[in-house]
């Protein structure tokens, strides 16, 4: 019912500070891109859908080299992983995952960090969290 052409929810950030323990959630952004209606909490790590949509959401991590099988997820509302993705902490792996989710009005997306060691705390550009709207 609402027109969202010029202003299209979406966000694009990176290097998050403090990202390295095995339940972290990606927050605490040094770098916001942009953050088109401010949907996104850069503090917080979460974001928020202001429309009824269909959400393209992607993230990525770069591991830390030789620290071993690193893991996370894509959550919906703070639930079970949606879609998970792993690197095997080799030369800085830098795995990505992303997908199309169905969301309604205030359903929140984040990234949580299962297992292993991001790369310098995860304070790096190739660690990110984005998204916009499709329609």
């Amino acid at each position: 019912g609402h027109v969202t052409t010029t202003n299209q929810p979406s966000f694009l950030a990176h290097s998050p500070a403090g990202l390295g323990s095995a339940t972290s959630i990606m927050k605490n952004f040094v770098t916001v891109v942009h953050n088109t209606g401010g949907h996104l909490n850069s503090t917080s790590g979460y974001f928020t859908a202001p429309v009824a949509g269909k959400y393209f959401i992607t993230a990525g991590i770069l591991v830390g080299t030789g620290t071993g099988r690193l893991e996370f997820h894509l959550e919906k509302n703070s639930g079970s992983p949606y879609i998970s993705g792993n690197g095997t902490g080799t030369t800085y792996d830098g795995p990505t995952i992303s997908g199309v989710f169905d969301l309604s009005v205030n359903d929140t997306m984040r990234v949580r960090l299962g297992s292993g060691s991001p790369h310098s705390g995860g304070n790096h550009p190739n660690t990110y969290f984005c998204g916009h709207l499709l329609g």
